[in-house]
């Protein structure tokens, strides 16, 4: 049986009584082989985590079972069911049960997707802090904008979430003579160089936490203004990171964040990507999995708000430019700082490699004859109010 998000959709439903935008987690496993006498082990037999979450290969030696889904209506610990589609790669034959498992189990997958991402931002953080000046001068248009949205007074307390190496943290702090800013990431060592940042730059109104978005360390109505720029499309959960964010909002209180536009309008994603996914014909990844471009579709960030009790909601495109100067700096800017262009590289072998980067500099040098490599960028920045 193939998987199909709709007919999911309609046999879960006796599960989860037909609520209308029920958070699933699915875990894949199978019953073990029939004993000879025609009875079953009842037992399952739970595949590790991991091997779900992250991709690794399942075995799929052949067995007499079929293998089942497991789902869950928990709220607070669901993952989307965009994590279905993601597993859909991974697995052929599926079949739909009934069977619940406890919140514990969605903790601890939660907590496996947490420290991997914090894993990979933490060991990028070096090539983060190498081209911190280039990066931060492209972001900068987007940030500016959710700076001008969010209508900061000069005694308000800002969260700036997934900041990061400090943006749009730092700058807002530098506008509020009265007010602070609390910058968080999941990344330790990002902050660190966030808190460099703001000592090279004299901003004392700053303090740094790390921690996860779903569960972020604050009481409810904390801050006056929230700020995001290009984290949404990482959270593995997007509507129960809204939903805390609102939490932690104050009634009245202002929230902007920034994300990718399509791929269309983002050649300086898509020239190293494509040519990578080009050469070693990688599955296009589900629309809803973890991404660049996983909210580049029209109003859904909106939609997020919205849903989280978000009104007056706005949204605007904001283009920029990555002023790379030369096809090289682009190369290396770019394989030190994306893990998902390393993780692709490090399955290649030396002749693979060469031959995606010479592709790579044909494309970028035909659409940049002059050799004033400045690539253009394209971001939705959303607004709304609680």
């Amino acid at each position: 049986m193939n998987f199909n998000i709709k007919s999911f959709r309609k046999d879960l439903k006796p599960s989860i009584d037909g609520r209308k935008g029920t958070k699933i987690l699915v875990v894949y496993h199978h019953f073990p082989q029939a004993p000879r006498n025609g009875s079953r082990n009842k037992t399952p037999t739970i595949f590790p985590l991991k091997d779900l979450i992250f991709g690794k290969q399942i075995n799929r030696q052949a067995t007499t079972h079929p293998k089942h889904l497991i789902v869950s209506k928990h709220k607070r610990l669901a993952l989307s069911l965009s994590m279905a589609q993601m597993l859909q790669q991974e697995l052929s034959v599926i079949i739909y049960c009934n069977l619940l498992i406890k919140p514990h189990i969605m903790e601890q997958v939660l907590e496996q997707i947490r420290d991997q991402q914090k894993d990979a931002w933490n060991k990028f953080s070096p090539g983060w802090k190498k081209w911190d000046e280039l990066t931060m001068d492209f972001l900068q248009p987007m940030g500016d904008e959710i700076i001008r949205a969010l209508h900061l007074k000069e005694n308000d307390v800002v969260l700036d979430i997934a900041a990061g190496t400090g943006e749009p943290g730092l700058t807002i702090a530098s506008k509020l003579k009265n007010g602070r800013v609390v910058i968080t990431d999941l990344a330790e060592h990002m902050l660190e160089i966030a808190r460099e940042n703001a000592a090279r730059r004299g901003i004392q109104n700053v303090e740094t936490v790390a921690c996860d978005v779903c569960e972020l360390p604050f009481a409810d109505n904390t801050f006056d203004a929230i700020s995001c720029r290009f984290g949404f499309m990482f959270f593995p959960d997007m509507q129960l990171a809204a939903n805390e964010m609102v939490r932690v909002l104050k009634p009245g209180g202002r929230m902007a964040t920034s994300v990718w536009n399509v791929p269309e309008k983002n050649f300086w994603v898509t020239a190293i990507m494509g040519t990578i996914n080009r050469n070693m014909e990688l599955p296009p990844p589900p629309p809803d999995a973890p991404g660049m471009f996983r909210c580049a579709k029209d109003q859904l960030i909106a939609g997020l708000f919205e849903k989280a009790g978000l009104k007056n909601i706005s949204q605007k495109e904001i283009t920029g430019k990555l002023n790379c100067k030369t096809t090289d700096v682009y190369w290396n800017m770019m394989t030190e700082i994306g893990a998902p262009i390393v993780a692709a590289l490090s399955k290649c072998d030396d002749a693979m490699k060469e031959k995606i980067k010479r592709e790579v500099f044909e494309a970028v040098n035909q659409k940049y004859p002059s050799g004033d490599v400045m690539i253009e960028s394209s971001a939705l920045v959303i607004y709304g109010e609680k």
